[in-house]
């Protein structure tokens, strides 16, 4: 039974894991950082280059690495990534001051930015029914999930107290090597793309709909990029404000703080799926100002009850928010550029 379903799913599930393992991966260190900032004495400057050095990574890979997949193949440019990423936890694990951390994060950040970019294209080949709107809902969902996990898997492995710097990305590794052989288990369904490849190039390039697409498709560039933004808002302010609004302390207590956002982020793609994406767009940004209103009177009053709403709703808003504006980028792409579309919009995102 398990072989059946592997030859039928085997693809679709090993990407989709591939994929929130990726964000999973880049959020782990969230809670992390405190203990970074204490163990090597380091000022708030050191971290902010440690969080841009993954950002760069992942911005270069959108911008020459889009349509990578369609002249190396899904196969190829997935299995280089999980190995890219999989060097960054190892440079992580073994990283001894801020140099190390930066090269790691931007090791993975463009290793994570590929795999994004051929995993949008591999989910709707690989599904048995060639489905596109499930391959778009089933990205945003492992990103959002991916996001939202991170911290929780950073800060209770990092609560053990067992090497708490190191622990962490060791487990992932793990995973991200059972991840490969699961995607080597699946490679005949990861062949694509089918017919003439493109010529291999990795100019930088950005490439926009016809005119018919292109008002949707800004639309959904200018959601995703707030949905986004709300989100590493979250990230930056919530750590400092439990430390200064609970009485109990430790890595574990920031990362189950954003199991609200991510609970809330996919019960709302799971529940709500088929919400008309325009309409779910919609309810996404007006939850996304809410939840920030709400973010704006829990800093000023260290209120939990308001930090809780305002992260509730943030995960509703993200949750509507990348999931239909995945969807709507995906209809507005051309079919014949559909990967320089599709990479486009998650560099702007």
């Amino acid at each position: 039974m398990a072989g059946s379903f592997l030859d039928r799913w085997g693809g679709f599930v090993s990407v989709a894991a591939a994929v929130a393992l990726g964000f999973i991966i880049a959020s782990v260190p969230t809670p992390l950082y405190p203990l970074y900032q204490a163990e090597w004495q380091l000022p708030p400057s050191a971290l902010s280059y440690i969080f841009t050095a993954y950002m760069a990574g992942l911005l270069v890979a959108f911008l020459c690495f889009g349509s990578l997949s369609d002249s190396l193949g899904r196969l190829l440019v997935v299995l280089a990534a999980l190995a890219g990423i999989a060097a960054g936890l190892l440079l992580s694990a073994l990283a001894a001051g801020v140099v190390t951390l930066v090269v790691a994060r931007a090791c993975i950040g463009l290793a994570n930015g590929a795999l994004t970019m051929a995993a949008a294209m591999a989910l709707t080949e690989a599904h048995p029914r060639r489905d596109r709107r499930m391959a778009a809902v089933t990205t945003s969902a492992a990103i959002t999930a991916g996001f939202g996990l991170g911290p929780v898997v950073g800060g209770g492995l990092a609560q053990i107290g067992l090497v708490p710097l190191r622990l962490p990305y060791l487990v992932l590794f793990g995973l991200m090597m059972a991840n490969m052989v699961l995607v080597l288990r699946s490679r005949t369904q990861l062949r694509g793309p089918h017919g003439a490849r493109r010529p291999l190039s990795i100019r930088p390039r950005m490439a926009m709909p016809g005119r018919a697409g292109r008002p949707p498709f800004f639309l959904a560039a200018l959601a995703g990029f707030s949905a986004s933004a709300a989100v590493c808002l979250f990230a930056s302010l919530v750590p400092s404000l439990l430390q200064d609004s609970l009485p109990w302390r430790g890595p574990l207590v920031i990362g189950s703080a954003f199991l609200l956002l991510a609970g809330a982020s996919a019960t709302t793609q799971i529940a709500l799926r088929r919400t008309p994406p325009f309409i779910g767009l919609a309810l996404g940004m007006c939850a996304l100002l809410l939840g920030l209103l709400c973010l704006a009177v829990g800093v000023r009053g260290h209120g939990l009850v308001a930090l809780a709403a305002s992260m509730l709703l943030t995960g509703v808003g993200q949750g509507f928010g990348i999931m239909d504006a995945t969807i709507i980028a995906s209809r507005s792409a051309d079919e014949a550029n559909r990967a320089a579309n599709v990479s486009t919009f998650f560099f702007i995102s």
